[in-house]
């Protein structure tokens, strides 16, 4: 029988490889380390030494998210922190524990317990409608009006 934990590879990324792996840069790390809006895995600091920050794998992960919902689709941090907080249920990596979307500049989620699409900040829900359901239920509608009913047949509207 083999020991699945051979496979298990521990990797420690300094701030430079999350730097050039995730496109955040070195000031942002750091600045979102000390704010505590984004810690890596490990951090020490020395007395009168700079910290060392070391990233996990899935630190690069959520790093990586978090720069694609910053730069790509412009959410502002503001918002991204704010999601962080209500997030925080869904523990450290939270960025890549679930599936976000992105709605106007504003992260949405599908929350786990009513399976409804939401803001992640506030909470609010967000309208779905299935248009290809809508549109199949309004060509049936269609169909349907244009039925005759059985006892129309040979009767002429008497007005």
């Amino acid at each position: 029988m083999v020991d699945k934990t051979q496979n298990v590879v521990i990797a420690a990324f300094t701030e430079d490889h999350a730097n050039r792996l995730t496109g955040v840069s070195l000031r942002q790390l750091r600045y979102w380390s000390q704010d505590g809006f984004f810690k890596p895995s490990l951090e020490m600091q020395g007395e009168g030494e700079p910290s060392l920050r070391l990233y996990s794998f899935r630190d690069l992960v959520c790093l990586k998210i978090i720069s694609q919902l910053r730069n790509e689709s412009r959410v502002p941090l503001s918002n991204l922190k704010e999601t962080k907080e209500r997030l925080a249920h869904l523990g450290d990596d939270v960025w890549a524990k679930t599936t976000l979307y992105v709605l106007n500049k504003r992260v949405v989620f599908e929350n786990p317990e009513t399976g409804e699409k939401e803001d992640a900040a506030n909470g609010q829900g967000v309208l779905q409608i299935p248009l290809q359901v809508v549109t199949g239920d309004m060509a049936e509608a269609v169909r349907a009006l244009r039925r005759r009913p059985d006892n129309s047949i040979g009767q002429i509207d008497a007005k």
